[in-house]
C-alpha cells in the first residue's frame, strides 16, 4: 500500500522533461567545436540559445555553425524550445450540474473535466503547440459498488502563446454522476399469531446509490509528431484506486 501511495505522489507532481542532448556542434568552417545541449532556436532573428557544460546559456546566429550544425538546430530547435520554456499545469472542474430523472432513478449530471494551462516562461513567442490528454474516470452501477474504469482521449491546440505568458484549454466535459435508485416496495398482507391480519411492506426489488469518480488527466506536448512533455495529475497511478 505504501508502495502504490509512493507511485501516486511521484505520478501526481512529476513533470517529464525532454532528456537533454548533448550535442557537437562545429563552426562554419568546422575548424573548431564544442559540446552543449540546444535549448531553443529562433527562426525570426536567427539566434541559437545552447546550455552549456558549465550550465550557463549562450546565444549566437546560426550562420556561426556548420552546414550540418544548422540544419540540426532547424529540426530540433522548437521542440527542444518549447519542451524547456512551457511548463503545464492541470486543475479539474466541475461544472454546473443537470438533474435527470428516470424511472426510479433520480440522478445529478456533473460536467467534469480538465482545465490545462501552459506557461511561457521564455522571451519568445510559441505557436501551433498540439496537446493530446487522457481523462480516466470510473463509473459505478447503482447496485454494484464496483467502478468500472474508463477513458476518453483528445486533442488541443494553442495556436500561440505570448512571452511570459499563459494560455489556458480545457478538455471536453464528461459526464460524472451521482445517482439514486429507488427500490421497489410492495405491500403484503399478512397475519399475526392471533390471525389478524397487518399489511408488511417488502422489498420486491432492491435500491442503491451511484457515485462516478474524475479519476485524473494525461498531457502530452506535441511537437513535430514527438512528444517533448508529459504531465500528469490524479490517481491514474494506482490500479483499484477508485474502489
Amino acid at each position: 500500500m505504501m508502495l502504490k501511495s509512493l507511485a501516486l505522489l511521484l505520478t501526481a507532481l512529476l513533470t517529464l522533461h525532454l532528456n537533454a542532448e548533448v550535442h557537437r556542434f562545429q563552426n562554419a568552417n568546422q575548424t573548431q567545436s564544442f559540446f552543449a545541449e540546444l535549448t531553443g532556436y529562433n527562426p525570426t532573428t536567427k539566434r541559437v540559445s545552447v546550455r552549456m557544460k558549465n550550465g550557463h546559456t549562450k546565444h549566437f546566429s546560426i550562420t556561426l555553425l556548420s552546414k550540418d550544425d544548422q540544419a540540426y538546430v532547424i529540426k530540433n530547435g522548437k521542440r527542444l524550445a518549447i519542451g524547456n520554456d512551457i511548463r503545464v499545469t492541470l486543475h479539474k472542474f466541475k461544472g454546473k450540474s443537470k438533474k435527470e430523472l428516470k424511472p426510479r432513478i433520480v440522478n445529478r449530471i456533473y460536467p467534469s473535466g480538465y482545465s490545462i494551462s501552459l506557461h511561457n516562461r521564455s522571451k519568445k513567442t510559441h505557436t501551433q503547440i498540439t496537446i493530446n490528454y487522457t481523462l480516466y474516470y470510473s463509473v459505478q452501477d447503482y447496485l454494484d459498488p464496483k467502478r468500472e474504469r474508463k477513458e476518453k482521449t483528445g486533442t488541443l491546440t494553442c495556436d500561440t502563446i505570448y512571452p511570459q505568458g499563459t494560455a489556458t484549454l480545457k478538455t471536453e466535459p464528461i459526464d460524472i454522476i451521482t445517482g439514486k435508485l429507488e427500490p421497489v416496495i410492495k405491500n403484503v398482507q399478512r397475519k399475526d399469531a392471533n390471525g389478524k391480519p397487518y399489511t408488511e411492506p417488502v422489498v420486491e426489488k432492491p435500491g442503491g446509490r451511484r457515485k462516478d469518480l474524475l479519476l485524473g488527466c494525461k498531457v502530452e506536448i506535441v511537437v513535430d509528431g514527438m512528444v517533448v512533455k508529459s504531465v500528469t495529475d490524479g490517481t491514474i497511478a494506482i490500479e483499484n484506486s477508485d474502489r
